[in-house]
């Protein structure tokens, strides 16, 4: 699974491969799911004003 997360306003990109380890571990501890997890840059992510499908099932059958 790839999760894509927004990294915040004014922060710099030198500290994404430690947070995307962290997230990525804490997701496999907590839930047992293996991840791999891409931090975007702030505002690349689509924004939506009502409630949209979040999750996307992309795997190839």
């Amino acid at each position: 699974m790839t999760l894509k997360v927004e990294r915040e306003e004014n922060i710099h990109e030198s500290g994404d491969k430690g947070i995307a380890e962290v997230i990525s571990k804490k997701l496999k501890n907590r839930l047992m799911v293996s991840s791999i997890v891409e931090i975007m840059p702030y505002g690349s992510l689509p924004r939506s004003e009502k409630k949209t499908r979040r999750v996307f099932d992309s795997r190839a059958y």
